[in-house]
């Protein structure tokens, strides 16, 4: 175990094998799949630095890693913030991307959360102002040629772009309860913590 501040070296006195846990062993990623008022244009940028960078006309959803201590839906509105300037509110997860490829062996979750416009807004989107250290461009992108792209044209990403939009879209039309939404309650400790459901609502009582 290691962190910034000390690193923890184990000794399994009673020999054998060990039964102290492993190490955290999966990292959470996240994207925000933001469409403006008309649903016809999704909030996109460009990296300054990283993989991407270099590849021509190659846009993506703002995002980043969950911090310590952070609620993913918390996390997910802060990096679009961040990143773009642009306000938002978490409605649900719409996709998941599992690989056990990530970092130091790690197991690595990506998920793409729709967001919607913060309430603050009036029917027009706002003009995004991208992050001058880690953003080289932010735009309102036609959703089509975004999903279009040959980038996403084929592939796990693509499909999860192409599913994430089909939420957001389907969900601002009404009747339908997509993804997987999340709500505050009290846990065994008697403290709030995060609770990810799907379906219409919460299932507080049993229903046999």
């Amino acid at each position: 175990h290691a962190q910034a501040g000390y690193v923890m070296l184990t000794n399994w006195l009673p020999g054998g094998q060990s039964s102290l846990p492993a190490y955290p062993h999966h990292q959470l990623g996240v994207g925000g799949m933001v469409l403006d008022r008309t649903g016809s244009r999704v909030l996109c940028i460009q990296e300054r630095a990283g993989m991407t960078a270099g590849m021509k006309d190659f846009w993506k959803l703002p995002g980043g890693l969950v911090d310590p201590q952070e609620d993913l839906c918390d996390a997910v509105v802060r990096e679009v913030l961040e990143e773009t300037g642009v306000k938002t509110i978490f409605e649900c997860i719409a996709t998941i991307r599992e690989t056990h490829s990530g970092p130091f062996g790690c197991t690595d979750l990506y998920a793409v959360c729709v967001l919607r416009l913060d309430d603050s807004y009036a029917d027009d989107a706002p003009e995004p102002n991208p992050q001058e250290k880690e953003i080289a461009a932010a735009q309102w992108r036609d959703l089509q040629g975004f999903l279009e792209s040959r980038y996403y044209a084929k592939g796990l990403y693509g499909s999860l772009l192409k599913t994430a939009a089909d939420v957001a879209l389907r969900r601002r039309m009404g009747g339908e309860i997509l993804g997987i939404e999340q709500v505050k309650m009290k846990g065994l400790g008697g403290k709030l913590e995060s609770m990810y459901y799907g379906g219409r609502e919460v299932v507080t009582r049993a229903r046999l």
